[in-house]
This record gives C-alpha cells, sequence and structure tokens, in this order.
C-alpha cells in the first residue's frame, strides 16, 4: 500500500517551511528535469511532508546515494509501485515490447544519481556513490521529505533524506535561475513588443585640452553631464 498524505503528520510546518522552501524547489526542479530526460513520462509533484528521523517505508525498493567524506548522506529512494507505473506508462506509449535490455531501474537509478550530484554539486566534499536499499546515515537526526507525485494521474511517492547537519553546508541561492520554456520564449517575445525602448545617452560640449589627447591619459569625467533620454 501506498503512505497516503493523510496518514503522515505533517512536522511543524511554520518552523520547518522558511527553511526548507527553497531547498526543496530545487529538489523538485531538478528531479524533474532528469526524470523527462531520461524517462519522459507525464509526472507532478502534488505536494510533500517533511518528518524527522523517520522514513516511511520500512523497505524501500532501492536508493540511490552519495556518501560525502564520510560524514554525511544524501539518499533518494522509491517503492516498487513507482517503478511499476513508470514501466505501464512506457509499455502503453510503446508500440514494441519492453524487451529485457529496457532496463527500467537502471534509468531510474540514472535520474536519481544525476538528481542528487546536481543537489550536491556546489559542496567540496569528496563524493562516492552508494546504492542501498534502505537509507543509512551517520547521524541519529536525519530528515525525510516525503514528495506526493502522480505519473500519468496514478499516485507515486519519492522519499528524499540526509543528515540533518548537511543542510547547513549546502549553499541555498534565494534566486533560482532557469532558461525558459517554449512557451516561456514566445511570452517574452510578446513581452517586448510592448515594452520596446530606445535608450539615447547625450553629454553637453565637453573641453578636453590637447595633452590629454594621447594613447594612455585618462579623461576625467567627474565634470561632464550625462544625461539619459528614453524614447519609447
Amino acid at each position: 500500500d501506498i503512505p497516503s498524505k493523510q496518514e503522515l503528520p505533517e512536522v511543524t510546518k511554520k518552523k520547518v517551511d522558511k527553511k526548507y522552501n527553497i531547498f526543496i524547489y530545487k529538489i523538485k526542479k531538478v528531479f524533474r528535469e532528469n526524470l523527462l530526460k531520461y524517462l519522459p513520462v507525464e509526472f507532478s509533484i502534488e505536494g510533500y511532508n517533511i518528518l524527522k528521523n523517520k522514513i516511511p517505508l520500512e523497505k524501500p525498493l532501492f536508493s540511490v546515494g552519495l556518501d560525502l567524506e564520510e560524514k554525511y548522506r544524501f539518499f533518494i529512494s522509491t517503492d516498487e509501485y513507482f517503478i511499476k507505473c513508470i514501466e505501464e506508462v512506457l509499455q502503453k506509449n510503446n508500440p514494441f515490447p519492453l524487451q529485457k535490455e529496457d532496463n527500467i531501474q537502471l534509468n531510474i537509478d540514472k535520474v536519481f544519481e544525476k538528481t542528487v550530484i546536481s543537489i550536491l554539486e556546489d559542496l567540496s566534499l569528496k563524493k562516492k556513490k552508494i546504492v542501498l536499499s534502505k537509507p543509512v546515515f551517520y547521524e541519529e537526526e536525519y530528515v525525510c521529505i516525503q514528495f506526493f507525485g502522480k505519473i500519468e494521474g496514478k499516485e507515486v511517492n519519492i522519499y528524499v533524506s540526509f543528515d540533518e547537519i548537511l543542510l547547513d553546508l549546502i549553499e541555498i541561492k534565494p534566486i533560482i535561475f532557469s532558461h525558459p520554456t517554449t512557451l516561456g520564449k514566445k511570452n517574452i517575445k510578446l513581452l517586448k513588443t510592448f515594452t520596446f525602448v530606445n535608450v539615447n545617452m547625450e553629454t553637453e560640449p565637453v573641453s578636453i585640452p590637447k595633452n590629454l589627447l594621447k594613447e594612455g591619459s585618462e579623461i576625467p569625467l567627474k565634470k561632464i553631464n550625462i544625461k539619459k533620454r528614453y524614447i519609447s
């Protein structure tokens, strides 16, 4: 059975969300990009729970993570139902039967690995990939973020767990830049047609001594009055 949102208590969101919001957004963005790259399926994340020192599944099907300097660990885990959903979607959309060499679990492993590496890329620590059936941590205090997602309308869960102290080392930028989508590019192009502006830079006549008109001389700009003129 898939643990539902109702079965899992949300952990002190008023205290936690402010600290985790940007980090959670980054995880969702990177994970979705990698999933679409390696397993092109319709996927969305509907919500999440933040759990302390608890992972809802006793034995996730597999977990892919990084060990950092044998001090910290960071995992992404899933269950058998997640893999079955992807297999069904690919079987449905593929006109040819899936062969044995079409290893879905291997591709999911790649999605998880690329996601973990991207999230922790700013950390200048020695990293080693680890694959376990269940996350194991160095510290007693760890965090599990359970993401509730949908694949082709079917509910699935993704689990991101890590030693809690690791969050203090990760650089979390308040602004995340990403390339615009095709629709975004069209909207930007349309916006430019409404906000087109020319800028002219004008100055008053300036008197420059002849001894400064040679290579290597610096012309003082403090007394030059520069005006900006905007023309729509």
